[in-house]
């Protein structure tokens, strides 16, 4: 009875979906866990956002779009009464991530609509995301602080607008493809280059089809949208996208060659090939699947980097190979043994290998989904002409940063679900071959196993104490005691607001939460104006919020809120018409 259910394409499709988020639920108490976004790449530099949505600043002194970080300012502020010294680092954390958690999700949904206009198997597009919610660059986005993961949201209801109006030749959909277009070009920089460029690439086609009545009324609209979320951006950050601002270090250009050549930033040795690492390629190689610059699960002070278990290690007491069932590993004594050691960056490499490798392949023989599979290397080329001093000099020669494949990873994500879908092979049995290899691999490069030591299960339990979601932690992590305490926030805030003379110790704990000290400063002039109601704590306090909604992006929000109300209310159109 119940195979026969699982028949039903509906429920198996229904299902699915909620394995998916399930999923993603599940990684996300543990990135949550095992990472804190507030040692994320740039978090010192981008809390200069937060601080003026609440309050802080006059303006930010940057030039990226602000749209991203009012979100979180938002789902930070909707947790004010939970705010104290002791669980500042765990909430700001936990505000981003679930920021970014929610944001992907409408990436998702909008990655689906696009494959599902390329008539691919709903359920298929299922095992797409499931290997996709793995993928390291999307690993990334998921834990950091930066305006790239709006841009992974973003983009496939772009190309999915684009994409609609080939299909039904209904020229609204390509007025509605104006919105997100402008949210990404004025997201950052390097992005107004990327998508400039990869937007005439797949338009050039449709604009040259077009009368030129048409073309003009979609230069008036987007020029008028652009011109005043850029007005609006530059009203908040005092500078626009295009004035960059680059310290002395970066302030070098590089010749062509720097796509293989860079010899101040040293060889990476890779057994049967030498490369230099601050290179293009070099970057790619050891940045796409992996973590180069130590800013995520290789970070000095991350849960995912710490109490690594090794799956192979070497043993030259053995012939070969052994399997030691007690302390679950394999033992191994032959060629290359020294290498294990450095097996999650061998894997990184010959992963991104393969992985360019059959996108060249694709690209080579895949005219269907051409489009999308060329998008990463859309994205090595404006950086690459970045590094080359255009438009000002940006280019460190001992690091080549400028690389770093986070600039573009929408691009990656978004070639790699094309990729998966021109993947067919045709026996079963290969295909979950693969998936099962696929998925072990990223979750050994991520930092899993882990050592069964005591100073692991005390750290671990240490962090979950103050963590959001402790007691949910209890459940779904199989390492944390189920008997350890979880702190109670109500008591912290109430310990917070009697002792504030001690609140300065508290933050000057770690760099990170003295970044963070203004989220206190914050919450202590709300307690002074009795905004946060019950100082004397006998009961449940109340907040209005710490965010200041004067300082709303509103045109950006309004953007943002019209792509989804003006798709929905298209497709009923055509669905009734």
């Amino acid at each position: 009875m119940f195979q026969s259910k699982l028949k039903n394409p509906d429920l198996k499709f229904k299902l699915n979906v909620l394995l998916f988020l399930l999923i993603s639920l599940y990684i996300f108490v543990f990135t949550n866990l095992y990472f804190y976004s507030t040692f994320g790449a740039d978090y010192q530099k981008y809390i200069s956002y937060l601080k003026y949505f609440f309050g802080m600043m006059e303006n930010t002194g940057l030039e990226q779009g602000p749209i991203y970080f009012y979100f979180v300012s938002l789902i930070l502020s909707l947790r004010a009464k939970f705010i104290s010294p002791v669980l500042l680092q765990s909430e700001v954390s936990f505000a981003i991530q679930l920021t970014n958690l929610l944001i992907i999700l409408i990436g998702f949904v909008g990655f689906y609509f696009l494959l599902r206009q390329y008539k691919i198997d709903k359920n298929k597009i299922l095992i797409i995301f499931h290997l996709t919610n793995f993928f390291p660059p999307l690993f990334a986005l998921k834990i950091t602080m930066k305006p790239e993961v709006l841009v992974f949201a973003l983009l496939p209801w772009f190309l999915y607008l684009i994409k609609t109006f080939m299909v039904t030749k209904n020229k609204n959909y390509l007025f509605l493809s104006i919105f997100p277009a402008v949210l990404i070009l004025t997201t950052k920089g390097s992005w107004l280059g990327m998508l400039s460029v990869y937007g005439l690439i797949i338009t050039f086609t449709i604009f040259k089809n077009l009368n030129i009545k048409l073309v003009f009324q979609l230069l008036i609209i987007f020029s008028l949208i652009f011109g005043f979320v850029m007005y609006e951006n530059e009203r908040i950050n005092e500078y626009s996208v295009l004035d960059f601002q680059i310290t002395d270090n970066y302030d070098n250009a590089a010749e062509l060659n720097i796509i293989y050549k860079n010899v101040m930033g040293g060889k990476q040795n890779f057994y049967v090939f030498e490369f230099d690492k601050a290179s293009l390629i070099g970057i790619t190689l050891l940045d796409t699947f992996s973590d180069h610059f130590n800013f995520y699960w290789d970070k000095d002070v991350s849960t995912f980097n710490n109490f690594r278990k090794e799956l192979i290690v070497e043993d030259k007491d053995i012939d070969f190979l052994e399997l030691d069932v007690k302390n679950r590993y394999i033992k191994y004594n032959g060629p290359f043994s020294q290498a294990l050691t450095e097996l999650r960056g061998i894997l990184g490499i010959l992963f991104t290998f393969l992985f360019y490798t059959l996108l060249l392949f694709k690209i080579y023989n895949s005219k269907k989904y051409r489009v999308y599979l060329i998008a990463p290397f859309v994205g090595m080329f404006i950086l690459l002409i970045n590094s080359m001093g255009f438009p000002i000099n940006n280019f460190d020669p001992k690091v080549g940063d400028t690389f770093k494949t986070f600039y573009y990873s929408p691009f990656i994500v978004l070639s790699f679900m094309f990729l998966v879908a021109s993947l067919a092979i045709r026996k079963k049995i290969l295909n979950v071959a693969f998936i099962a290899m696929y998925m072990i691999c990223s979750i050994f490069i991520f930092g899993f196993p882990k050592k069964d030591s005591n100073q692991y299960y005390v750290d671990l339990g240490n962090r979950n104490e103050h963590s959001v979601l402790c007691e949910v932690n209890k459940i779904v992590i199989h390492d944390l005691d189920f008997e350890s305490n979880c702190s109670n926030k109500h008591i912290e805030f109430c310990k917070f607001q009697n002792n504030r003379s001690d609140y300065t110790i508290l933050v000057k704990d770690t760099f990170q939460l003295e970044a963070s000290r203004f989220i206190i400063q914050r919450m202590l002039f709300e307690i002074d104006d009795n905004k946060i109601l019950d100082k004397s704590c006998s009961k449940q306090q109340s907040s209005r919020g710490l965010i200041d909604l004067s300082k709303t992006p509103s045109l950006n929000l309004a953007i943002f809120l019209s792509i989804f109300v003006l798709i929905y209310l298209q497709r009923k159109i055509d669905i009734t018409a």
